[in-house]
């Protein structure tokens, strides 16, 4: 399943979208800038939880940003996926997240 665009401002750090992966096995996040701009500084790191809380890396931490736009594929054995600026640009400037998971839904 390609699940919809979410926006996210990189010039925030902790902004942030999530997904619920709960019926999903596998997958990955692409980034695409929104910007006329290349890409700068900004650093999008994937994070995982079971309660939608509480988040923590990845078993094999991965990030999004400049020269590297989309994930590795992801083991999503827990409820919840998070995508966080954790590296904020110098001005606004937005991408547009896409997850594609596959699985039991």
């Amino acid at each position: 399943m390609i699940f919809p665009a979410k926006r996210i401002n990189l010039n925030h750090i902790t902004s942030n979208v999530v997904w619920n992966v709960e019926p999903y096995t596998a997958g990955s996040v692409q980034a695409n800038s929104l910007s006329s701009a290349a890409w700068g500084t900004a650093v999008i790191t994937l994070k995982r939880s079971n309660d939608g809380r509480t988040w923590y890396a990845l078993s094999s931490p991965q990030t999004l940003g400049p020269g590297a736009a989309m994930s590795d594929t992801i083991d999503l054995d827990f409820a919840w996926l998070s995508a966080e600026v954790t590296t904020a640009e110098g001005a606004d400037e937005y991408a547009e997240l896409v997850l594609c998971a596959k699985g039991d839904a």
